[in-house]
């Protein structure tokens, strides 16, 4: 049984926030070639039937996994760079992943232009450095979970420069929850970062890391876009508590 196709020939600006499940009508949705904002929120479920649709190209697309219980599967990754295809063309490209049971992994993203990248799930340093080495258009990731335990001991105990990424990355985030103290490894993950993201203006980390300012002060000499970059400390991931620039100067 066929059913009937409904057409938005004129439509400019799709936006959806559905968190049950069941939206059957986008299956039958004819949408026009080019539209200005792609907004989806979505589950599992309704994201696996959002791949049913035809997309336009767009000029912003923002994709946001919503938390559910259902199961995780290798074809939820296919429907996301589905959707992420309409967006090979555009200014902005944002992608926020808040269901905390989603394994991240970089080959997702492979080939496919994201501008904006938001985590909640867990993440690990090597998959970190995978993302920002292999998505060249990616100039804003915020890793809401890092996984400290993950990074390896001498990462940063070296003389020579680090060679830079091929990465635009303008905006880093990051919070660590598992509560390390001392946070020493959270400390060398960011300083390693910083030191090879040469694009970089803005970091955001938690107050606990702020002698990450003194240890990157000391080689400015070897990464002179360290002069660039400021540093946003949070309380708890939320409220900035201090803004520092490289000299350990407040900013406002």
């Amino acid at each position: 049984m066929s059913h009937t196709k409904v057409h938005f020939p004129k439509l400019a600006h799709f936006y959806t926030n559905n968190d049950s499940d069941e939206f059957p009508i986008l299956a039958t949705c004819v949408f026009p070639r080019h539209i200005e904002t792609l907004d989806i929120k979505a589950q599992t479920k309704l994201l696996r039937l959002l791949v049913l649709a035809t997309w336009p190209q767009t000029e912003h697309l923002k994709l946001t996994l919503l938390p559910s219980y259902t199961d995780m599967d290798a074809s939820l990754f296919g429907c996301i760079r589905h959707l992420l295809k309409s967006a090979e063309t555009s200014k902005a490209a944002e992608v926020a992943i808040s269901n905390d049971s989603f394994v991240v992994e970089q080959e997702l993203f492979a080939g496919i232009r994201v501008t904006h990248l938001r985590l909640s799930p867990p993440v690990g340093f090597e998959t970190m450095v995978s993302l920002v080495d292999n998505m060249p258009s990616l100039v804003n990731l915020c890793v809401y979970d890092f996984e400290s335990s993950t990074v390896p001991d001498k990462i940063v105990d070296c003389s020579d420069r680090l060679a830079p990424f091929s990465s635009k990355l303008q905006q880093l985030s990051i919070d660590c929850l598992n509560n390390e103290y001392p946070p020493v490894r959270t400390i060398n993950a960011v300083v390693y970062m910083v030191k090879r993201l040469t694009q970089l203006k803005t970091v955001k980390v938690p107050i606990s890391v702020i002698s990450v300012v003194g240890l990157l002060n000391k080689e400015r000499s070897m990464y002179p876009h360290l002069n660039n970059v400021l540093f946003k400390f949070t309380d708890d991931g939320y409220l900035d508590t201090r803004t520092l620039d490289i000299f350990g100067n407040n900013k406002y």
